[in-house]
């Protein structure tokens, strides 16, 4: 993103798919003659909901320093059932594989089977992006 008042840097205008709002409170600063940015939505994300009712968010950490990876994508079949898509680089092994699996069940617990899928790439969304998190368990309308 380039910023609104440069008069230096062109500012790029294209479809990235993310989101915004303006806030409804001013600036805490007093400044008043911009409109103040109240939320921005990048990357969407879905919240993997576990067999004990803990809610899980921000699982990249699985793919942290694993060289052998281009892309990973989390998706949720149940409550204890989890399918990783990687799409691998030439360099990725079977330790590559066992990392992800270990890291999935420290973060999430015992009681959950991970199945590893080995991807030519991840599906992409209409806007370009794919999302890194899926879930596809049903939540009761309070939850």
């Amino acid at each position: 993103m380039t910023g609104f008042a440069n008069t230096k840097q062109i500012f790029i205008r294209y479809r990235i798919g993310d989101l915004a709002a303006w806030a409804t409170e001013p600036c805490l600063c007093g400044r008043s003659a911009l409109p103040v940015l109240g939320d921005l939505v990048g990357r969407l994300e879905d919240v993997v909901l576990l067999p004990d009712g803990r809610q899980v968010v921000r699982l990249d950490q699985v793919f942290r320093q694993l060289e052998g990876l281009a892309e990973g994508q989390i998706v949720q079949e149940s409550l204890e059932r989890f399918v990783v898509n990687v799409v691998p680089l030439s360099s990725y092994s079977r330790a590559d594989a066992e990392k992800i699996r270990s890291r999935m069940i420290v973060r999430l617990g015992p009681q959950i089977t991970v199945e590893i899928r080995e991807l030519d790439a991840i599906p992409r969304e209409p806007n370009g992006k794919f999302r890194a998190v899926i879930s596809r368990v049903q939540r009761t309308p309070a939850g």
